[in-house]
């Protein structure tokens, strides 16, 4: 007979900035950090990692924060520390594509937003961590008052259009 899983064990772990504060699931321990740095999340990641040894899974969604030092360098320089501390877990690790911005008159950002989730799309696939691409799904879709809204309540377009 099999034994049924202990609903108690998180075998995902989410971390990452405040964009995941709301996101909970039976299964996975989230680790929202709202104001952290990818270089900030990087040096707490052994910690996150140890407090629950049984994971298999870990989602990291972060970079937004960084997004707005204008450092584009910088930040692909800090994922590459945050791939080399993942190279050293045992974990199926997932990293989440940077999310549009949500001022849309701003080309610049955006473009500059493109551009490092093609470089980290890129990065994933030489370094082994698995690329979850939702620019494009996010980008069709209008934020409510600087958070994602449900699927339900997304417009297809804005409402200033």
């Amino acid at each position: 007979m099999r034994s049924v899983p202990n609903v108690k064990v998180r075998d995902t772990l989410l971390l990452g900035n405040g964009a995941i504060r709301d996101v909970s699931h039976r299964g996975n321990a989230n680790f929202s950090y709202p104001s952290h740095t990818v270089s900030e999340t990087t040096k707490l990641l052994p910690k996150v990692l140890s407090t629950y040894q049984g994971a298999k899974q870990l989602i990291v969604h972060m970079g937004a924060v960084d997004t707005g030092t204008n450092q584009t360098e910088i930040l692909k320089k800090n994922f590459i520390k945050l791939f080399e501390e993942l190279d050293k877990v045992e974990f199926k690790t997932f990293i989440n594509g940077l999310l549009p911005s949500i001022d849309r008159r701003k080309m610049n950002k955006f473009t500059r937003l493109l551009q490092l989730n093609t470089w980290l799309f890129n990065a994933c696939v030489a370094r082994g961590p698995h690329y979850i691409e939702n620019f494009n799904s996010f980008w069709k879709q209008w934020p409510v008052q600087g958070k994602w809204p449900a699927p339900e309540q997304r417009w297809s377009e804005s409402p200033d259009g």
